[in-house]
């Protein structure tokens, strides 16, 4: 399987968020340094002005500048900056990225170079995390990165967390995005603006929705009503098996072949899909992530 990266938010959002930490922490440390060092200049004096004095025969001032140096207060070193924690939003987006990297790595283990793996697909509907297109078709994927159980009634999906023995802990919770959509609604809305736009290209088929729960301790529990073709394991994702179910219409040999060819080229690394649009992709995630806050914020 060809796996072309079309934007990393996952990787990238976490390292930036890192930096962050640092940069701060490192400001911190020069502000701590600039003070202690003017602490220890002040200190210094204070004992240069004593020796002058004893020097001179001033000794009653020697004597009052000695009770200084020994018993006044002088200014207090400041604290030793320390590295602000990782972040919730950290913790958040690392574990998501290496739920995107396992379901990466089930797919290669299973695809051969027929298959292509889109990452970060984005249009103005969203994302979708992950875009399969091989010869039986499209599939596309929402990585869930959940350490629950994941109980699903259309587009109402709930977790649950449990304890070693499968005991619940705390109340059900929803699964929603930033935009406050379902799993559901998160992967059907950019994925119905993608059909649509290859049907206006002359790519009239079905796309393969699935949504994968790609934590050790993830689970499916009851599920109704489902939105979407599927939603499993990370082990249990088989496109062979998945697109069985409906065999949507193939792509053509050469259509396969001409982007196989393009991912296989001498400049694979900087593809023109990956390095050209990049940082597009970036800016409309963002700012659409950013729209999305404001919508859930806003009265």
């Amino acid at each position: 399987m060809i796996h072309v990266v079309l934007s990393d938010f996952t990787s990238d959002e976490p390292a930036r968020l890192k930096r962050a930490r640092e940069e701060a922490f490192e400001s911190e440390m020069a502000q701590f340094r600039e003070l202690d060092i003017k602490r220890q200049a002040d200190a210094a004096e204070l004992r240069r002005q004593y020796d002058d004095a004893w020097t001179a025969g001033r000794y009653l001032f020697a004597v009052v500048l000695w009770f200084r140096i020994l018993f006044a207060p002088g200014p207090e070193s400041p604290p030793l900056p320390k590295m602000a924690a990782v972040t919730a939003a950290e913790r958040i987006l690392e574990s998501g990225d290496a739920g995107q990297r396992a379901v990466i790595e089930q797919l290669a283990s299973r695809l051969d170079d027929r298959w292509i793996a889109l990452s970060g697909y984005f249009n103005r509907r969203g994302e979708v995390d992950i875009v399969l297109i091989g010869p039986g078709g499209i599939g596309c994927i929402e990585v869930k990165t959940l350490n629950a159980e994941v109980t699903v009634d259309g587009d109402v999906w709930s977790r649950q967390f449990r304890g070693r023995h499968g005991q619940a802990i705390g109340t059900p919770g929803l699964v929603l995005d930033k935009g406050g959509r379902s799993p559901s609604r998160q992967l059907n809305e950019p994925a119905e603006h993608l059909r649509l736009w290859l049907q206006r290209h002359g790519v009239a088929m079905q796309l393969q929705r699935w949504v994968v729960l790609a934590h050790a301790n993830s689970r499916v529990g009851q599920v109704r009503n489902l939105m979407v073709d599927a939603v499993m394991r990370t082990e249990e994702l088989d496109v062979d098996r998945l697109m069985g179910a409906t065999r949507p219409a193939h792509f053509g040999s050469q259509e396969i072949a001409h982007v196989t060819d393009r991912a296989r080229s001498p400049a694979s690394h900087s593809d023109p899909i990956a390095q050209v649009h990049r940082p597009a992709w970036i800016g409309r995630r963002r700012a659409h992530r950013a729209q999305h806050e404001s919508e859930v914020r806003s009265p």
